[in-house]
């Protein structure tokens, strides 16, 4: 007999877990600990617990003809915990007893996982069952999807949110307009609703959530609880959840690894030569084996779909001399400026002269390479999708840097020296960079650290 507990997550970008639930048969079969909710992960999870390992070491799989898969609650060893059986018998599947098709057990399956951790016990799992089946296949989709409905706002612009559905009878479902606040529908409304969100011929074309409210319930929604719901169906905008998860994905980046960093660069106004207070640019720094900046410059709750609205640099260090000659030392002070030379490429180097603009974070300065461009293959990913994907690239500089054409030429970057940067937080979790002008001063302070 085997036991193990398998992990559901979610299938986003924020992978967040859903529930742990423990798998028991007698089948030897192996399947992955970790799972997404995805339709075909799903798919393949279900089929591997009825594959017969016959030489695991060498991945040799066969299907069984005849198998019994028990789900049951962690922690949870009472008589009545809540559970479900599926048995496969040659092509058919039932579960509960229930005969399905695989298309319908696949989406039972993913229902009650979404929902494990609100059942108490055995009896709430048969209903459930019972109900998602007898359930028509629009709403049976919308539980997991939710339902996107288009609104107009007070102020006359057009929003798409994404509604809340929970079952509420055999017959009967509810939809969220607000927190606490639940609109009932019977099976043929909701079909009727969703059917008309998606084209709009039926009597629910169109409606506004006030007339919607007051179809349902036969009352009207006072000013007050107007204003409460729009702002409710605004927090849940479908583009507001798309930005919010990528963006948690990105700040999720900086707890998992500690060479990931937040970054913040304050503004520099280039015609009016000042330096400014307010945060220009925002996104992360990252140290591979070369140090590098993802960012960008939209507002933090922005909405934004594309494949390049990120920008990329390098990001050296301006460290103190290493091994310099007194002749390029003299010749530097002469002419006002300052090299530093790759130790491992001494034909590579880059120059700062006095009166350029350089970043500092209170203790060291650092000069910023030029914009490298890298394209997502899709058109539509999302700001914090984009930050993301290139930071993961980056961290491993070393050996990605041939997958990237454009980064390919970055090569002779990745052998500088660099300080331990200064970090703000509690955590030492922001690089905060401020741009400054490098001044004589700066020259002849980097120069008498000379190595």
């Amino acid at each position: 007999m085997t036991v193990r507990a398998i992990r559901f997550r979610t299938n986003d970008n924020r992978r967040n877990e859903i529930c742990n639930i423990i798998l028991n048969t007698s089948i030897n079969n192996y399947v992955n600990l970790n799972q997404s909710i995805d339709e075909k992960e799903c798919f393949r999870f279900i089929k591997n617990c009825f594959k017969e390992t016959t030489a695991r070491y060498n991945h040799v799989f066969k299907s069984v003809e005849s198998g019994i898969v028990t789900f049951s609650q962690v922690n949870n060893e009472s008589k009545d915990r809540p559970k479900f059986i599926i048995i496969k018998s040659k092509r058919s599947y039932y579960i509960n007893g229930e005969k399905v098709s695989m298309k319908n057990l696949i989406a039972v399956f993913r229902n009650l996982i979404t929902r494990w951790n609100t059942f108490e016990t055995n009896d709430d799992v048969d209903e459930a069952i019972l109900n998602y089946l007898e359930m028509p296949p629009e709403i049976s989709y919308a539980l997991i999807n939710k339902i996107h409905y288009d609104f107009i706002t007070e102020s006359g612009g057009k929003e798409t949110t994404l509604l809340n559905i929970q079952a509420t009878g055999n017959d009967s479902v509810a939809i969220e307009l607000y927190t606490d606040m639940w609109i009932d529908f019977t099976y043929k409304e909701v079909l009727m609703f969703i059917r008309a969100c998606k084209t709009g011929n039926n009597k629910y074309g169109s409606v506004s959530y006030q007339e919607l409210y007051h179809m349902q319930m036969g009352e009207l929604l006072t000013t007050s609880e107007e204003k409460l719901v729009e702002a409710f169906l605004l927090q849940n905008r479908a583009s507001n959840l798309v930005t919010k998860r990528s963006m948690e994905l990105v700040n999720k980046l900086t707890k998992q690894f500690k060479n990931i960093k937040k970054l913040q660069i304050f503004g520099f106004s280039p015609e009016d030569r000042e330096f400014g207070d307010e945060i220009q640019h925002r996104g992360l720094y990252i140290k591979g084996k070369g140090r590098w900046a993802v960012f960008h410059s939209y507002s933090e709750e922005q909405h934004v779909l594309g494949r390049q609205n990120v920008s990329t640099s390098f990001i050296h260090h301006i460290v103190p001399p290493l091994n310099y000659t007194q002749e390029l030392i003299k010749d530097m002070l002469q002419d006002n400026y300052y090299t530093v030379y790759n130790p491992v490429r001494l034909s590579q180097k880059f120059t700062v002269k006095v009166g350029s603009n350089v970043l500092t974070d209170g203790k060291n300065l650092y000069y910023r390479g030029g914009n490298i461009c890298i394209d997502q293959s899709d058109d539509s990913v999302s700001l914090g999708d984009q930050i993301a994907s290139r930071a993961m690239v980056l961290l491993n500089d070393y050996n990605n840097i041939g997958t990237v054409s454009t980064l390919r030429g970055m090569e002779p970057n990745l052998g500088y020296r660099n300080f331990e940067e200064q970090y703000e937080g509690d955590e030492n979790e922001m690089l905060s960079l401020r741009y400054t002008t490098f001044t004589r001063e700066h020259l002849v302070a980097l120069i008498s650290q000379s190595v």
